[in-house]
């Protein structure tokens, strides 16, 4: 009984710290959109290192959770691409941004990028926005509470955002590095 409290407790605990950092790197996220120059350019690299970290607790999580329930590569197969995958999707497309925003700091913070660098990071931090609510609106559901899976169709809408996402971090890599402006 002690086993199973202390559990739960450190599940809950685990929930609200993977809850928090994805919460608050969406609103610095969201925030970031309205702000440009130094600041903007650490609020945004604050952002996504808060998604990453709140992503990658639950990747640790969902993982954990597959020991025992895995008995072939198709099941492994099948969970990686229902449950972990739009996470791990999540997860690279924002450990992208992050990198290509510090690389790329100094001429962000000194406005010395291409106006459509603007456009496209709002763009992506609205779709990140959208991901992240679906995420946590799912896994604050009894079914991911109980399995640790996600509904199909918000799976697969993750994904469907995940891509369009991609291509919107591909497009700002591409801007960042080929496109300078003199301020």
């Amino acid at each position: 009984m002690a086993i199973t409290t202390n559990l739960t407790s450190s599940l809950n605990i685990y929930s609200v710290l993977y809850n928090s950092f994805i919460f608050v790197g969406t609103i610095l996220a969201i925030v970031s959109m309205f702000i440009r120059g130094n600041s903007g350019s650490i609020v945004t690299i604050t952002a996504y290192s808060c998604m990453a970290a709140g992503l990658l607790l639950v990747l640790g999580l969902l993982f954990s959770s597959l020991s025992g329930k895995i008995k072939t590569a198709t099941d492994l197969l099948q969970a990686i691409q229902l449950n972990i995958g739009p996470f791990l999707l999540m997860a690279i497309t924002i450990v992208y941004l992050l990198l290509i925003n510090i690389i790329h700091r100094e001429r962000i913070a000194d406005e010395k990028v291409s106006n459509s660098y603007y456009l496209f990071s709002i763009f992506s931090v609205i779709l990140i926005a959208i991901q992240m609510s679906l995420a946590l609106n799912a896994m604050s559901k009894q079914q991911f509470k109980e399995t640790g899976t996600l509904p199909l169709m918000t799976s697969n809408f993750i994904y469907l955002i995940g891509v369009i996402n991609v291509i919107m971090s591909l497009t700002l890599g591409t801007i960042l590095k080929y496109f300078v402006t003199d301020g």
